[in-house]
This record gives C-alpha cells, sequence and structure tokens, in this order.
C-alpha cells in the first residue's frame, strides 16, 4: 500500500516543484522576519535568552499562527497543512531566538 504524502496539499507531486525564485523568495522573508525579531529585542533593554525565545514564540503566535488560521478558515485550506506550514514558522523563529539571545 503506497501513501501518497502530496495528498495534504491537495496537489501532485509535479505540481509541487519549487524553483529557483521561489528559494529566493524564501530567504528573503526569513531575513526579513529576523531583522523584525533583532529590532524587536533591541527594543527591550537588557534582554536575556529566556526572554528572547519568549519573544519569538510570542511573535509566531500572534502573527504567524493567527495569520495562517486564516487560510484554514477562508480558504479551507486542511488544518494538518496548517500546522505543517506555521511549525517551520515556530521552529524558525525559536532557532532565531536563540541565536540572538545568545549573541545580541
Amino acid at each position: 500500500m503506497e501513501i501518497n504524502l502530496w495528498s495534504i496539499f491537495g496537489k501532485t507531486e509535479d505540481e509541487l516543484e519549487a524553483k529557483p525564485t521561489d528559494f529566493i523568495g524564501a530567504v528573503i522573508a526569513a531575513l526579513a522576519t529576523n531583522i523584525v525579531l533583532a529590532v524587536i529585542l533591541d527594543f527591550i533593554l537588557g534582554f536575556d535568552l529566556v526572554t528572547a525565545l519568549l519573544v519569538a514564540v510570542l511573535a509566531w503566535a500572534g502573527f504567524s499562527a493567527t495569520a495562517g488560521l486564516y487560510n484554514v478558515i477562508f480558504e479551507e485550506k486542511k488544518f494538518g497543512l496548517y500546522l505543517i506550514d506555521t511549525g517551520y514558522h515556530l521552529v524558525g523563529l525559536i532557532i532565531a531566538g536563540l541565536i540572538l539571545g545568545l549573541w545580541l
């Protein structure tokens, strides 16, 4: 029995093939997200690692998780896909918060 993992996206494997411009856009978006997180942390004088991680999780919960939920509600996107989409944003923000908390 073959399991089609692509079915969660509602597309075929061929339809999900990424183009080089997709990766360029993803890098630009990740840089923007991390710069904004660094600016927010800079406003908090004397922050530590725990504060940086907390701000990262709160930014995810307040912006990424809630914005992604609109896709589930209005576009009828599958909830499993929502968890994948917002989950990698959470991991990315936690890693960024960890790096910024140790570095700045």
